[in-house]
Parts: structure tokens; C-alpha cells; sequence
């Protein structure tokens, strides 16, 4: 209980918060996702992502957990878009197979 009422222990946990951000944040750009079509699925705000990643603010639990739950949907389906079922390469030709 103590641990809530000391400044270095909000600091700290106002710090993970700002890690966890980060963490979101890189893991949209290496799906290629777009974080603000994210942010704006999920009904946030362009200045609140800001004031998040700049450590200004943390996100209420809830919003976080809505905002999480839309970028894994989002990653999972850029994550299908990149990677067509019935592709193959072969020595640099790019060839599909045709569904009868």
C-alpha cells in the first residue's frame, strides 16, 4: 500500500507504462501496420498516443486493453495479406497456382 503513496513509485510505474508504449509502437511498425489507423479503430485520440509515448500520461487499463486487442487483430491480418497461400519461388521466378 505504501508503494502507491511514494512519488519514485509512481515515477516508475508511469515509466513501464511509457516502455510498454514503445513496445506497442515497434510492434505495429515491424507488422507494417499503421498506428494511427489503430489508434483511431479503437476510438483514441492522435494526442493522447502522443502524450503517451512521450511519457506524459499513462493509459487507463482499459483503454490499453482495447488498444491492444485492435493491434493484434490488425497485425494478425496485415500478417495474412503478406503471405498468400498458394505462392512458391523458384530460382527468382515467382509462380501461383491456379484453383480449379
Amino acid at each position: 500500500m505504501i508503494a502507491f503513496l511514494c512519488p519514485l513509485a509512481l515515477y516508475v510505474r508511469m515509466d513501464s507504462a511509457y516502455d510498454r508504449v514503445r513496445e506497442l509502437d515497434q510492434r505495429l511498425e515491424a507488422a507494417g501496420v499503421n498506428v494511427y489507423h489503430v489508434l483511431k479503430t479503437a476510438g483514441i485520440d492522435r494526442s493522447t498516443w502522443t502524450r503517451w509515448r512521450q511519457g506524459v500520461r499513462a493509459p487507463r487499463l482499459e483503454t490499453w486493453i482495447a488498444l491492444e486487442a485492435e493491434a493484434e487483430r490488425q497485425i494478425i491480418a496485415a500478417g495474412r495479406r503478406q503471405r498468400p497461400a498458394d505462392r512458391h519461388e523458384l530460382s527468382g521466378l515467382t509462380m501461383f497456382h491456379v484453383k480449379r
